[in-house]
């Protein structure tokens, strides 16, 4: 249940809204109409690691610019999914945490801390390899860029399926700044603020920091003080470019970022009847069923739960990176040296009841260092970049996990006795662990132009790399002796040479046609979140794709119009694939990964940009997966002929976009955008259980800028229809229930803006 003063507020602001919408609507027809392209001015990006038109770079890629952004309210990274075609996400352990980033249905959703995605991720061409280092926060953005398909060649590290790179705004010789403030409900209060300019003839700076706090939807029953599913975060970011010449450039970066809130509380769903045997399928969808401690969640209500444990998520991050440029006459030299620390601790209610039954902590601690390297040039017909590049890392990893002999007391409470045939485990285990990475590549691309309209691209890169893994772990009670203690360690080395061979033909100036086949690669690990003995200290596999991509990207109607699109076949080997494992002994579920033989994916994503007439402005996207895991290791045939994780066979986007000049010169805008993502499992298995039915979301926002372009107000609400829908699920079949992690509900707000130069 929402508090009354929730509910108030929500009531007023939409009162509000409404009432300004109204006056909005009236106005538009006495304002005169003002033309301007904003979505189809030209966008440039760096997919190849030099600065090219979006429409001329022949890799399937999305991008944004920082004013963008704002429009559409992103905040954090995980936010991209609502606007990119074949791309989606989930939250293996709650928002907030190790965010699950799928490009055409590649992806990883363990929560594990010592595993690496295969959708790479880069900020300011700094690669980021902690999962819990991924989930940043959107401010001060120049723009984002996110490349489908592998980026064997230029990116290489673990860019099996894309990667997304977050370029933020640069220190500028003239002074300028900005200063952003969100009010909103659930207590949502966010600013933001920037401000450059020169500190000297040859220094610049820019300095840019963002606080976002907000009460949380989800309401804990047991105490109200310990609501869930908040924010509150802050993050920095200062900035020094020196330009010693009119051919060198020195760019320095020192960035950090603090999460402390509640960590995410997920919705129980029971799966057992009151006999403890499991629930027929419509029981369990309609909250009839119980989990082995005889709780039942029952209300109804996603956003509430009876939560016994005071949760938390503790993030925090800093790094500092330098950019050394040379831009001579005939080649560019980039060196970029970066260094990132994360430091997270996670606790969560796991059991979702008011019984402390099981009670995890997971922690981590990374350190990584980065060097790359590129010289790069080009003549009349070639252009040509060669490099290297270091990479390494360390992660200090805990898993504690206390099971707690909590299901007697429990049946006791509410006057039932327990069964016979259930016997509780008491289970203390502590776990530490340590992952090494040394990783060494070298890379070379290179474009050639056989003629006017037509153009190839061979890309190759070499990668070397070895990991070292260590654990220890402590297990008291629970199916073993009284104290087992287990030690073990490993070391595997991984080559595997990637690239890209690739056409461009261009029939006319307005229409470029490419073809590509690319080829990424991931390099093994271990799972090492859980090891209550030697054998679970396996290693899995480095995994291979193979892609094959036939596109084209066109412009008409006198520059009015851009459509793009893009299909693709994947040969996918070794495909590194999450498995839910049960305990022995009971206790609760981990998790594994595995390699899949073979898995084939085909689909297609496409791109329409559209100004019909002045004033009126559509972007829309659509994206169709269709995957199938066709071969599989020995015990594991079940998943064969099943879809992958994270992969609608349909999944679409779009904004609609109208403004005009009103009174005096200020602009109004109004605008809905929209995502819809269609049928999905949330694991290998294609279990029912775990799975969410196709659901569209809908946002709407109203604004008014000032004729000098230098304020700004809005009101928005997300989740405009209040659907309810899941990001994630996760079964403790077992223990007799599953976690739901939730989407955000219907949210009600407004912006103030104000911006000097």
């Amino acid at each position: 249940m929402r508090s009354k003063n929730q509910k108030n507020f929500r009531k007023t602001l939409r009162e509000t809204t409404c009432l300004m919408g109204g006056l909005f609507v009236f106005s538009a027809f006495a304002a005169e109409t003002v033309m301007a392209q904003t979505i189809l001015d030209e966008i440039v990006v760096t997919a190849q690691k030099r600065a090219e038109n979006l429409q001329d770079v022949p890799v399937s890629v999305t991008a944004f610019s920082g004013e963008a952004l704002k429009d559409l309210g992103f905040e954090d990274s995980t936010s991209l999914a609502s606007q990119v075609p074949n791309f989606t996400f989930g939250t293996p352990v709650g928002e907030g945490n190790n965010p699950g980033f799928t490009l055409r249905g590649v992806g990883l959703n363990d929560f594990g801390d010592g595993n690496e995605a295969p959708i790479a991720m880069y900020v300011d061409e700094v690669y980021i390899g902690t999962l819990a280092g991924q989930t940043i926060q959107l401010f001060d953005m120049e723009r984002i860029e996110v490349l489908r398909g592998p980026q064997g060649t230029l990116y290489g590290r673990n860019a099996t399926g894309g990667l997304v790179h977050f370029i933020t705004a640069k220190p500028t010789e003239e002074l300028q700044g900005y200063a952003d403030l969100t009010i909103a409900e659930h207590g949502q209060i966010r600013m933001e603020a920037a401000a450059s300019g020169a500190l000297h003839e040859k220094v610049r700076a820019r300095i840019s920091g963002v606080r976002h706090v907000d009460n949380g939807f989800v309401t804990n029953r047991l105490n109200s003080d310990h609501d869930a599913n908040n924010t509150d975060y802050y993050a920095g970011r200062l900035q020094l470019e020196f330009l010693p010449t009119e051919q060198l450039s020195l760019l320095l970066n020192g960035h950090f970022g603090k999460v402390d809130q509640n960590a995410a509380d997920y919705d129980h769903v029971g799966l057992l009847d009151e006999n403890f045997e499991m629930c027929a399928m419509d029981a369990i969808l309609a909250d009839q069923c119980q989990d082995v401690t005889g709780y039942r969640d029952a209300d109804g209500d996603i956003y509430t739960g009876s939560y016994d444990r005071q949760s938390f998520l503790r993030v925090d991050t800093y790094g500092f990176s330098g950019k050394l440029e040379y831009a001579g006459e005939e080649v560019e030299v980039v060196s970029v040296t970066a260094y990132e620390n994360v430091d997270k601790l996670h606790q969560e209610d796991t059991d979702m009841g008011p019984s402390n039954y099981l009670e995890p902590t997971f922690g981590v601690e990374s350190e990584q260092f980065s060097q790359e390297v590129r010289v790069s040039g080009s003549t009349d017909q070639f252009k040509w970049v060669i490099g290297g590049y270091y990479y390494t890392d360390s992660k200090d990893g805990q898993a504690d996990l206390l099971v707690n002999n909590a299901l007697d007391q429990f049946l006791v409470d509410v006057g039932a006795a327990p069964p016979a045939d259930v016997v509780p485990v008491l289970l203390d285990y502590k776990g530490v662990y340590s992952i090494d990475t040394d990783s060494y590549a070298i890379f070379g691309q290179l474009d050639y132009d056989f003629s006017e309209k037509l153009a190839g691209t061979l890309g190759l890169r070499y990668t070397d790399e070895s990991k070292e893994f260590f654990f220890n772990s402590v297990i008291d009670g629970g199916p073993g002796p009284s104290t087992d203690a287990t030690t073990g360690d490993d070391k595997t080395d991984y080559s595997a040479v990637s690239g890209k061979v690739g056409l461009t033909y261009r029939p006319s100036e307005d229409l470029m046609i490419f073809a590509n086949a690319a080829r990424g690669f991931k390099s093994g690990g271990y799972n090492g979140t859980f090891l209550f003995d030697l054998e679970g200290l396996r290693p899995y596999n480095k995994e291979t794709l193979t892609s094959y991509e036939l596109g084209f990207k066109s412009t008409f109607a006198d520059g009015a119009v851009r459509f793009n699109a893009t299909a693709f076949f994947y040969d996918y080997e070794d495909m590194q694939a999450l498995l839910n494992v049960v305990f022995e002994g009971g206790g609760g579920a981990t998790s594994v990964l595995l390699n899949l033989d073979q898995v084939d994916v085909y689909g297609v994503e496409a791109e329409l940009i559209a100004q019909p007439f002045e004033g009126f402005e559509v972007v829309l996207g659509a994206g169709l997966i269709d995957s199938e895991i066709k071969e599989a290791p020995a015990g594991n045939e079940a998943f064969i002929g099943n879809e992958l994780a994270f992969a609608p066979n349909f999944n679409a986007n779009g904004v609609f976009r109208y403004f005009h000049t009103i009174g005096t010169g200020g602009t109004m805008n109004y605008q809905v955008d929209f995502t819809y993502t269609g049928d999905q499992w949330y694991s290998i298995d294609n279990d029912p259980l775990l799975s969410q039915d196709g659901y569209a979301l809908v946002n709407a926002r109203i604004s008014y800028t000032s004729a000098d372009d230098m304020w700004q107000v809005a009101a928005f609400v997300n989740n405009l229809f209040d659907k309810e829908y899941t990001t994630y699920k996760f079964p403790f079949f077992e223990d007799g229930f599953y976690q739901q992690m939730i989407g955000h509900p219907q949210w009600f707000g407004a912006q103030f803006s104000i911006r000097f130069n």
